[in-house]
Formats: C-alpha cells, sequence, structure tokens
C-alpha cells in the first residue's frame, strides 16, 4: 500500500541530474557523535528540523540528513513525494527527474530524460525511530549533493551545512520562479502585456508633423471639390432655378460639415490636445503593465504564505501523529477511553482533508501565476524564497520626500486632473451652446462640479493611504524584531531542554515538544518576514510608481 511519506520529503526536482563524479568526504564526518547539532542552510537561507536533526553516523562516518524539511526548502511537492510500505521504497519527483531509495540499500535509481541508471552511494538510507515509533528517513549528504546537482561546504567552526542549489537561483530556469525576475517575466511572457507593448508602439510611431501635412492636404481637397460642385450645380440649371439653390446648399454645407471637423482637428494638433490625448493614453497602458507587475508580485507573496501555512499544517500533522502514537499505547492499557482515541483520529483525519484543499490551493494560484508569466502550465512551479528587507532600505525611507515622487508619478493623481480639465471643457462648451435652463447646460455643470469634488479629495486620500503604508512598513518591521528576539529566548530553551534529554531527564516526546515551540516562534519570525516584505514592497511601488496597492 502505497501512502505519502510524512518523514521523508526527498527532493524530486533533480532537473539538474547526477553531478559528475564524486565529493570527496566532508570535514564533518570524522567528528565525534557527541558533537554540538548541525546546522544546515540552503542557498544561505537556515532551515529548521522537526523531531531529529543532522547526525554523524557512527558505523559510516558519514553525515546523514533528515530529508523532509530540507528538500522542502528546495521546492519539491508533496504530491510528488510517495513512500511504499510494502517495499519500503520512497520515491520523489520534480521537473522530470526522480529518484528511488531504499531503506538500507546502498543502491538508487535515477531516472531522468526517460533513462534510468543505478547510483552507488557510499551508505544506505535508513529510518530513525523515537520511543513510540514514529521517524524519519536519513540519506548521505553526498548522495542528496550528487543527486540535485548542489556544491556542499561546510564550516567547521560554526557545524554548518551550506547546501548551494543552483536550480534555484538560476535566472530563468524552467519551472523555478523567482521574486527577483517575476517583473521581466510578466513583461516579456504575458500575451495581455504584448498585446499593451503594441497599443503603446502603435501611438508612439505616430507622425505629427506628417497627420497636420495630410489632414492640410485633405482640407485643400474639399475646399478645391466644394467650390467645383457649386459651379458645376450652377452651370448645370438656370439662374433662377430653386433646384439649383438647394443643391448648392446641401453640397456647400456637407462641405463646410466636414471641413470644420478637419479645421478643429488642425486646430487641436497645434495647440498639442491631441500629443497630450496620445501621451495620456500611452500612460494610462504603461500604468496598466504596472498594475499587472503588481498582481503577479501579490499572487506570488500568497503563494509564500500559503506553501507556509502547509508546511506549519506539516508539522502538526507529526505532532499529531506523536500524541496519537502515545494514546494508543496508553488505550491498550486502559487509560485512554475508545472515545477519546477516536476522537483524536478524527482531528487527524480533518488535518490531512484540510492539507489536501490547501495544497491543492496552492496548485491554483501557481497555475495562475504560470500563466501571468508565460510559462508551462503544470501548477508545480518552484517559488524561490521572497529577498528580505534590509535595515538600510528600511533607514532611507523618508516620508515628506518620497510621498512627493509617488504623487508626481501617481497615475491616479493624474487621471483624476485630466478628469476635471475634461469636464472643464465641457462645460465651457455647454455655456456656448446651451441655455441656463437646458438640461445639456445643467448637466455639464454638475458633471464640472462633481469632477471638482473628485480632484480635491484625490490627494488628501492619497496621502493619507500613503502615510497608512509607511506606518504599516515601520509597524512590521518591529514586530519582526520582536518575533527574532522571541525566537532566540526558544532557542535557548529548547538547548537547555537537549541537556536534560542527553542525561535521561526527559523523553524524546518533551524534547520534540520543545522543538515544536521553536519551530513554532521561526514560524512567527518567518510571517513577520514575509509582511515587512509585503509592505516594503507596495511603498517602493507607491514611491517609484505612483500605485498605491
Amino acid at each position: 500500500m502505497k501512502q505519502k511519506i510524512t518523514a521523508l520529503l526527498l527532493s524530486g526536482a533533480l532537473s539538474l541530474g547526477m553531478a559528475p563524479g564524486a565529493l570527496a568526504a566532508a570535514p564533518e564526518e570524522d567528528a565525534a557523535n557527541e558533537a554540538p547539532a548541525i546546522s544546515v542552510t540552503v542557498n544561505g537561507r537556515a532551515l529548521s528540523f522537526n523531531s531529529f536533526s543532522p547526525e554523524l553516523d557512527a558505523e559510516s562516518g558519514r553525515t546523514f540528513l533528515p530529508l523532509r524539511q530540507t528538500f522542502e526548502a528546495l521546492g519539491c511537492a508533496p504530491g510528488d513525494i510517495t513512500w511504499d510500505s510494502e517495499t519500503q521504497t520512497a520515491q520523489a519527483a520534480r521537473w522530470g527527474t526522480a529518484v528511488t531509495l531504499a531503506l538500507g540499500s546502498t543502491e538508487a535509481q535515477v531516472t531522468s530524460g526517460g533513462e534510468t541508471r543505478t547510483e552507488t552511494m557510499d551508505a544506505a538510507p535508513y529510518m530513525k525511530t523515537d520511543e513510540n515509533g514514529g521517524g524519519y528517513v536519513y540519506v548521505p549528504l553526498r548522495f542528496a549533493a550528487q543527486a540535485l546537482g548542489c556544491a556542499v561546504n561546510w564550516d567547521e567552526a560554526t557545524r554548518t551545512v551550506a547546501i548551494t542549489d543552483d536550480f534555484l537561483t538560476a535566472e530563468n530556469a524552467a519551472g523555478v520562479i523567482s521574486f527577483a525576475n517575476l517583473d521581466e517575466r510578466v513583461r516579456s511572457g504575458n500575451i495581455t502585456m504584448q498585446t499593451l507593448d503594441e497599443q503603446i508602439a502603435a501611438l508612439e510611431v505616430i507622425d505629427y508633423d506628417r497627420m497636420k501635412d495630410q489632414l492640410r492636404d485633405t482640407m485643400n481637397f474639399i475646399a478645391e471639390g466644394q467650390w467645383g460642385s457649386i459651379s458645376l450645380i450652377q452651370s448645370s440649371f438656370d439662374a433662377n432655378s430653386r433646384a439649383g439653390d438647394v443643391l448648392s446648399s446641401v453640397a456647400s454645407g456637407s462641405a463646410s460639415s466636414a471641413y470644420s471637423s478637419l479645421q478643429k482637428q488642425m486646430k487641436d494638433l497645434k495647440d498639442g490636445k491631441v500629443q497630450r490625448d496620445a501621451a495620456d493614453a500611452i500612460r494610462q497602458l504603461k500604468n496598466m503593465q504596472d498594475l499587472m507587475v503588481v498582481g503577479a508580485e501579490s499572487v506570488y507573496i500568497v503563494i509564500a504564505d500559503l506553501e507556509a501555512n502547509y508546511a506549519a499544517m506539516q508539522r502538526k500533522l507529526e505532532t499529531m501523529d506523536r500524541t496519537l502514537r502515545v494514546m494508543e499505547t496508553q488505550h491498550a492499557l486502559g487509560r485512554v477511553s475508545d472515545l477519546n482515541l477516536e476522537q483524536a483520529r478524527s482531528g487527524r483525519t480533518a488535518l490531512v482533508s484540510g492539507m489536501e484543499t490547501l495544497a491543492m490551493n496552492i496548485s491554483v494560484m501557481k497555475l495562475n501565476l504560470e500563466q501571468q508569466t508565460g510559462g508551462e502550465l503544470t501548477g508545480k512551479s518552484i517559488l524561490t524564497p521572497l529577498p528580505a528587507v534590509t535595515a538600510e532600505q528600511l533607514s532611507a525611507m523618508n516620508l515628506d520626500a518620497d510621498l512627493a515622487k509617488a504623487k508626481e508619478a501617481s497615475f491616479e493623481l493624474h487621471d483624476a486632473l485630466a478628469t476635471l480639465n475634461k469636464a472643464k471643457d465641457d462645460w465651457k462648451d455647454a455655456q456656448k451652446k446651451y441655455a441656463p435652463s437646458n438640461y445639456n447646460f445643467q448637466s455639464a455643470q454638475h458633471i464640472y462640479q462633481a469632477a471638482e469634488l473628485t480632484y480635491e479629495n484625490a490627494f488628501p486620500d492619497y496621502e493619507r493611504r500613503f502615510r497608512v503604508l509607511f506606518l504599516q512598513v515601520k509597524d512590521y518591521a518591529q514586530v519582526l524584531a520582536a518575533a527574532e528576539n522571541t525566537l532566540a529566548l526558544e532557542q535557548q530553551e529548547f538547548a537547555a531542554e537537549q541537556s536534560k534529554f542527553a542525561l535521561g531527564n526527559i523523553s524524546s516526546n518533551a524534547l520534540a515538544d520543545a522543538r515544536d515551540e521553536v519551530l513554532n516562534a521561526q514560524d512567527a519570525v518567518d510571517t513577520a518576514a514575509r509582511n515587512l516584505f509585503s509592505a516594503y514592497n507596495n511603498y517602493r511601488w507607491a514611491v517609484d510608481f505612483g500605485i498605491l496597492n
């Protein structure tokens, strides 16, 4: 029977295949078992581990990693990891490459490009279990590095394994979307964006001097044609013919109407009105393009939140499983009732259902983002971590100066002024054409007054929203600082619990509970960091493009 493995998250995204040659044994592999705990980073981001940490295997002398959190950080989709309890094998796949591992075997099968090859590992994967029967699958670091094409560095002073995954850092790697290149990918890959590009280009290539020449030629043609038509009509009828007079009048009126229309266009060209209208249209189209990028970035940040929620639910599931194993043991001894055990199992079923729904929503959101970037629609794209907001960026924020720049760049405020000017022009025309009692006169007057009020309100409302955004960034920064302080305290507490566990004073369950507190504190830090980045990113859009999201 196959089931999704909760103890293993092996990255199947092995699109880079096996790295050529064997890696030299890492220096850490000669260290003693009682050495301080090993830390792991992926592309500079520290990983957190649940019940078990990276460790040195005493028998083989090799460094082993618990796979789930490590390769979750590399973006392996939950649905692409399977566990076969009968054969004791795990399989993971990502972007055309699959890896199959068997517990106790040093042979691994790697499938890529339609071909399967067998690779030999330095040591066999094993499962480490706790006192209640739960556990994690461990695999040698060397094989993990080879299978993923990663570079691995060891810092003896800090006992840190630094994994660098070029697959995730590549600017436009297939199946990988980074926040840094999201703007460029939306602008170059989105069909709607390309359509707007063509519309902008059509306006930008207009030759206004040539347009004037064409209008002038057409007006001359109409004037000459008007005179010729009238002369022809008059020569065809008697001097006192009523019909001749009527036809001459019609011909003259039609030509005069066309001529007046062209004359107005010529005046608008000479006054620069046509050019201004075209420039406004270009600005509006470019604003639409910017909003499309803002929308894609919002989807990216939402996916990051959802994936973080999924990871938190996964850890909650592991905690539930730990509790259930204890309850089942106590139930066998008659210390837990049937009802309480079934309620616990029902809670687990509900959690798993929620995780499946969340995984579906993540896939839907990724399909959305893939479409916006013009990528292949798989729902499995890997999103690299969001950038961090630096102290220098925060200190560079200047409310008054940034607000002035935002107002200058804002299409929203520009459009409010353009609407006011159009309403004002329509009102002037109505005053010339209609009496004050005419409804057209009154309607134009009210539209102009409404535009005045809208324009007067636009600036203070814009400033209010900008100030709120400024304050939000500052607040998220202090929330992040507080969360980091709490995390540091929880890490100290966990270190004390590790010492107690080493002395046999607490159980592995108690140690796991303490580790959960660290992970919860880390979640709070990660959430605060995402909120800060989202707010700061919105702030930069406001300052640089005038867009208040």
